[in-house]
This record gives structure tokens, C-alpha cells and sequence, in this order.
């Protein structure tokens, strides 16, 4: 495997990463900013709104939303790049609302963190919202360990999701409506490891970022670790994706402070890439 290497530093907290017509889309979420790493591993900030932004993706129409966090809504960004509220996820009762996937069929998918882990308060189980391309809100699962990153298959039928704090993959079985059903354990990580966002490769297995081991882990639908990627000393992976060329280099968010006061201040956020033999397929 090639060697890991730095492409991109100095910002607050990376995550949410979609490869994007050719480029690095992502959020750096407590500076509420929108950001690209193109070709040429230059950055540039596309969008700014005065508050926290988690998950993005796009529309089949091309409309582009993210995920406001505190304000528990989805926003699009109009033709003058300015963020509107698109939809409320009436899912005020939760600390946060978090990553979001979006379907080729429109089907938005935003899972949430249901206590304040920030001022130390017991994890509880969450849920995850379904937003259709008219921006109608439903709850489509309850009673989910904090759902963290999500991915749809190449065939648009599954939905595969990080609980992070139960530490393990899930899988539902996903149809046209966006309806979530047949839930299934496909792996399981050691206690404490947080995994985070995912991704996948035309080898039929997934990419998981564990946040507080440390680690992205590759892993099979039968649950069996194939490899794992070991971070510098203190870097937490928070995501990652497969873009490049190809779609065979994966990206991989990282931080080294889980403190949004710091994270803003010390700007230790930083962007990891590794080329690898196998093809991203899927969202993200």
C-alpha cells in the first residue's frame, strides 16, 4: 500500500467529504464553512453560514444542501451563494442533527446525536430522518446507536450506517419511497472505537473511520477486518472517501481536538490521502 500523506491542514473540523465533479467536497463544520480541494490540492471556500454545518450532498436536480446542526434543518445554497432553509428535521428534542446521504433518487437521509456528549451526558439511542426531493420530513428509524456516516450501495437498494456509539456497521434494506427496513449487523469494532463516515469500494467492502482508535478499518459484509490504515500519534480520522483518479484514493478527514473552541482557534483539522487498487463506487 502507498504511503499516507497530508494534502491539506489548517482547518477546523473536516468531515462529510464527497468526491464532487473531480474535485473534494467538504464541510469544516464549527467554522460553518463549505470547501473544496481540487486537482492541484488548492483549497477554496465555496460557502460560509454563521453556524455549525454537518452533512452536504446534492439534489438529483443539482441543488446543493448541507446540514445545519443545532437548528436540526437542511439548507440549500441559492444562485447568489447564500444558505436558506430548505426543510426543519422537527427533531428539536436531540443535541444535534449530523451526517446526511442523499440518494440518486432524492431520497435525503440525516441521522442525529440524541444527547450532549460535549458536557459529558450519558449516550442514548437516536434516530435517523428521511427527507424527500420536495423536502418532506419523516422519521425512518428509531432506537439507532448515534447514526454517524452513512453510504448507499452501487445499486441504490442498501443503506449502510455507523452507530458510534454502539461501535459497530449497520445495513438496511432501502427502496424507491426511502423507507428503511430488515436492519442487519455487518461488523463490530473494539469497545470505545467511535466509528464515524464511510464509504465503499467496487470490492464489495467498506471504509470506516474510527475516530477515537484512530484507525480507518476495511471491512467485508461478513464482518471481517480486511485491512487497516493507522494515523499519526493524536490525528482522529472522521471520515473519509474514495476520489482521485479513478475514485482509487481515499481521503481521509481528520482532527486532533474533538473541542469545537479549540478546533476553531488551533485549526489542527487536516486531510490525509492514500492511493490504493480498489474503485469507490456508491455514495459517498
Amino acid at each position: 500500500m502507498a504511503k499516507l500523506k497530508c494534502v491539506a491542514k489548517g482547518l477546523s473540523y473536516p468531515e462529510s467529504p464527497r468526491w464532487h465533479k473531480g474535485e473534494l467536497w467538504f464541510t469544516d463544520v464549527f467554522s460553518g464553512e463549505i470547501k473544496v480541494l481540487d486537482g492541484q490540492q488548492q483549497l477554496r471556500l465555496v460557502a460560509k453560514y454563521e453556524g455549525a454545518l454537518s452533512g452536504i450532498g446534492w439534489m438529483p436536480n443539482g441543488d446543493f444542501c448541507a446540514v445545519s446542526v443545532f437548528e436540526h434543518s437542511v439548507l440549500k445554497l441559492n444562485d447568489d451563494g447564500q444558505f436558506y432553509i430548505w426543510a426543519n428535521l422537527d427533531d428539536e428534542g436531540s443535541f444535534a442533527s449530523n451526517d446526511m446521504i442523499i440518494d440518486e433518487r432524492g431520497n435525503a437521509f440525516i441521522g442525529n446525536i440524541s444527547f450532549n456528549y460535549m458536557q459529558g451526558e450519558s449516550p442514548r439511542l437516536g434516530n435517523i430522518k428521511h427527507l424527500d426531493s420536495d423536502g418532506h420530513c419523516l422519521t425512518a428509524v428509531t432506537e439507532i446507536g448515534t447514526a454517524n456516516g452513512m453510504a448507499v450501495s452501487l445499486d441504490g437498494n442498501t443503506l449502510f450506517v455507523a452507530e458510534t456509539f454502539a461501535d459497530c456497521l449497520s445495513a438496511y434494506q432501502l427502496n424507491s419511497h426511502g423507507v428503511l427496513t430488515n436492519k442487519r449487523q455487518v461488523a463490530y469494532f473494539p469497545k470505545g472505537s467511535c466509528p464515524d463516515g464511510i464509504c465503499l469500494d467496487n470490492q464489495g467492502a467498506v471504509w470506516v473511520a474510527c475516530s477515537q482508535s484512530c484507525l480507518v478499518y476495511r471491512v467485508n459484509l461478513q464482518g471481517e477486518y480486511l485491512e487497516q490504515i493507522s494515523l499519526p500519534d493524536e490525528v482522529h480520522p472522521l471520515a473519509c472517501v474514495l476520489g482521485g483518479k479513478e475514485r482509487r484514493t481515499l481521503f481521509i478527514m481528520t482532527t486532533k481536538t474533538f473541542d469545537p473552541e479549540e478546533a476553531t482557534s488551533l485549526l489542527t483539522g487536516a486531510i490525509y490521502s492514500l492511493d490504493i487498487e480498489y474503485s469507490g463506487v456508491g455514495k459517498p
